[in-house]
């Protein structure tokens, strides 16, 4: 099949701002510049620093359109991958564009923005209620087991209300809790098991028995839909 041919650079659509670079789709390929001198200096100033956390459709991506990989280099235009050091962000140049700004962690790892998110509703009440409630393992193992046990008795109590009141603990559980084996029935709800900070859904598994529950590495528990007051789906506002 043929491919389809894009503008190599796309102008602005306001007045004053140059255009800008475009990049190849699967299937695409970008059309030289209008002038041999354009294209010459184009060419040369396309330049990736690549990373090893870099996704191959990006690298993909970025190969269809013209530029060179530079591993180790000052002089580059893109970079995708992991976080960079403070120092690094403070050398970067106006016209360099990465994937992360300082301090994205707060949003990018799952466990911080819970905690952040966590924060604001105890401050300011159900306008941040708009996430399921989510425990922090191990630190919220104890609250987790709690939870668990009210949803796998049918008890109507609110998880979301047990996880913003959660103490960090790790002791051992009280004898008049439930056992291990109640709450490992084929029947009880499903809850989401996350890795804190990975992405593109990796580590991402569904779980509904006791012992699948990780008690001593990091890890996330989210309740789905069936776990939320009473079953119901709740609202995101």
């Amino acid at each position: 099949s043929r491919r389809k041919r894009q503008p190599a650079l796309l102008p602005s659509l306001f007045p004053g701002v140059p255009a800008a670079l475009n990049f190849a789709a699967e299937g695409e390929f970008l059309e030289p510049a209008s002038s041999p001198v354009l294209e010459r200096t184009r060419r040369q100033l396309l330049k990736w620093r690549l990373s090893p956390a870099t996704p191959g459709v990006v690298r993909r991506v970025v190969a269809r359109s013209g530029f060179k990989f530079l591993p180790k280099s000052d002089e580059w235009l893109g970079y995708f991958g992991r976080h960079m050091k403070p120092a690094e962000f403070s050398a970067i140049r106006e016209y360099q564009k990465v994937n992360h700004f300082p301090g994205s962690f707060t949003l990018g790892r799952k466990d911080r923005l819970w905690q952040g998110l966590r924060r604001f509703r105890v401050k300011y009440g159900d306008f941040f209620d708009i996430a399921p409630a989510t425990y922090c393992l191990p630190d919220d193992l104890l609250a987790l087991r709690q939870a668990w046990e009210a949803v796998a008795s049918n008890l109507d109590t609110s998880i979301s209300a047990a996880s913003a009141s959660s103490v960090s603990s790790t002791s051992s559980f009280s004898s008049g809790s439930a056992s291990d084996a109640n709450l490992d029935c084929s029947g009880s709800p499903m809850w989401i098991l996350k890795p804190p900070a990975s992405c593109r859904g990796q580590g991402i598994r569904l779980l509904n028995k006791w012992h699948q529950v990780p008690k001593r590495r990091s890890a996330l528990i989210q309740g789905g839909p069936k776990t939320q007051r009473g079953g119901e789906r709740r609202p995101f506002r």
